[in-house]
């Protein structure tokens, strides 16, 4: 897959009703359809553009002029609607408390890309959030497949954007991107 295919792929998302739709303008209307009013809104905006950065309750006081506790209502309330999913801080110390600030991630990166407005040829330009919503898009995907398996970790994966799986160790793999969605014949 060449990067204007996953971008394609990135903003398109996964709700089954935006992914049916093959025009972009018919799909951005889909997104738009989810609304969200008020500070909830600004907040969804904000998250949007941080996708999968380090989130701060501080930083996101300051941009919102809210208070934490209403920050963490709306945040809680976004996970429980599966909008956006924290993913904990973490060490590589197994001694050590991680005391890393959470990352956030939309569950759909199809409504993150909606709400920062790229479609897949802007999400290509320099300083657009490829990195970004690409690393979205894998915590989501990778998320939702850990909850179809109940087998035991068996090997190591890293992910790339690469076509082939290339093999770099005893059960260590580099696999494509595209294999999260992709069976292959």
């Amino acid at each position: 897959m060449t990067r204007a295919d996953y971008a394609a792929r990135i903003v398109r998302g996964g709700l089954p009703e935006a992914t049916t739709r093959d025009d972009d303008r018919r799909r951005g209307r889909f997104f738009d359809d989810i609304q969200h009013k008020g500070e909830l809104r600004k907040l969804v905006c904000l998250l949007a553009a941080r996708s999968a950065t380090l989130i701060a309750a501080g930083s996101l006081e300051s941009s919102l002029g809210l208070s934490r506790p209403t920050i963490k209502r709306h945040l809680q309330a976004l996970e429980e609607i599966f909008l956006v999913k924290r993913i904990p801080g973490w060490s590589r110390n197994l001694g050590t408390k991680a005391t890393a600030a959470p990352k956030m991630i939309f569950v759909d990166s199809g409504i993150a890309a909606n709400e920062v407005a790229v479609d897949a040829r802007a999400v290509l330009r320099p300083g657009a959030p490829f990195g970004s919503l690409l690393e979205s898009f894998v915590l989501s995907e990778l998320s939702r497949q850990l909850t179809w398996s109940e087998q035991h970790f068996v090997a190591g994966v890293v992910l790339y954007t690469g076509t082939s799986t290339l093999p770099f160790g005893d059960k260590l793999r580099a696999v494509p991107v595209s294999a999260l969605w992709q069976v292959a014949a």
